[in-house]
């Protein structure tokens, strides 16, 4: 049995080269070949280019209220802040006007207790006065006491009644000189025009030869200035020419 030649003989002849391309194209197993990546990894990465590229309505519209609470939030915290600032200033100020207050208090009832002890000081300060003006007075009444005993004693004895006289005399003076030093001062008042400050008219008689309208021509009793104001006024009658 003859064996076919591995020799191709003239007449076979090579197919005509393609006239559209010189570049092979792919076998169709490389077409029919499936892609290295999964369709659904191809997909998802478009849509995060997508994403990346231009931001959805839905996640703008989600992102916008968070930002608003988190703008409240912080609006709200600075309020609560300003507020405790506000209030611990408050609490300050009240606390430095309370120790204000405080010490107010205590001078006022310093000075009260100042004033209450400088009151019994003066108190006592004029009633020590008032002592002393006493002992001096009763001094002087002592003395004009003891002249009119004397007096007495020497009319009692059967002595002369010039003495008497006399011893009355010196009592008088005495006690006129005991009332001067103590300020008192008696009105001059006969032959005086009548003046109803000083004096106090007991009587109106008709004036008569070289007598005023108004004067005074009998002292029933004299009146005495202390201090130079009235302590006590003089009794008087007073002329009146009648018109």
């Amino acid at each position: 049995m003859s064996q076919p030649s591995l020799h191709k003989s003239p007449d076979d002849k090579a197919p005509p080269p393609s006239t559209t391309s010189d570049a092979p194209g792919p076998s169709p197993e490389e077409s029919a070949a499936p892609s290295d990546q999964p369709e659904e990894a191809i997909s998802d990465e478009a849509g995060s280019e997508g994403a990346s590229e231009e931001p959805s309505p839905a996640a703008d519209a989600a992102t916008e209220p968070a930002s608003e609470a988190t703008a409240q939030v912080s609006a709200d915290q600075a309020l609560i802040a300003n507020l405790r600032h506000l209030l611990a200033s408050r609490e300050k100020l009240l606390a430095e006007k309370d120790d204000q207050l405080k010490g107010y208090i205590t001078a006022y009832k310093q000075a009260t207790a100042d004033m209450d002890r400088e009151r019994d000081r003066l108190a006592r300060d004029r009633e020590r006065a008032l002592d002393q003006d006493r002992m001096a007075i009763a001094g002087d009444l002592l003395d004009v006491l003891d002249n009119l005993e004397r007096s007495r004693d020497s009319v009692a004895g059967g002595g002369e009644l010039g003495d008497l006289v006399q011893g009355l005399d010196m009592v008088y003076q005495q006690f006129l000189g005991a009332l001067s030093r103590l300020g008192v001062e008696r009105i001059n008042a006969l032959g005086q025009t009548f003046d109803a400050g000083l004096h106090e008219a007991t009587g109106m008689v008709p004036a008569t030869g070289d007598q005023c309208d108004q004067e005074i021509i009998h002292e029933e009793r004299p009146g005495y200035l202390l201090g130079g104001r009235l302590l006590r006024p003089s009794r008087v009658i007073v002329a009146s020419s009648g018109e």
